[in-house]
């Protein structure tokens, strides 16, 4: 899976169900997740089960954290990265 694939996917997902009106309102793969108040516990844990339902790949618990989370693009290089060791 390439990084841009991901990015877009998880770009249109968190536009479509994480974000409410006024939260950011210029969202892009670069933005702050959790600094700028896109993610919380909450919806974090949607995001998870999205990246587990959707693009089939598990994220070792040891991966999530600000770091791992800090915006799309990081998330998606991690999952682009787990996606080739993950069996399909």
């Amino acid at each position: 899976m390439r990084v841009d694939e991901v990015e877009d996917r998880l770009c249109n997902f968190i536009r479509e169900r994480l974000l409410t009106d006024g939260e950011p309102e210029e969202f892009t793969h670069i933005t702050a997740l959790f600094e700028d108040g896109v993610l919380d516990s909450l919806r974090l844990a949607m995001l998870i089960n999205f990246i587990r339902t959707e693009l089939a790949v598990e994220i070792p618990y040891q991966r999530v954290n600000r770091d791992e989370f800090h915006d799309v693009h990081a998330i998606s290089t991690m999952v682009a990265d787990l996606s080739e060791v993950t069996p399909r």
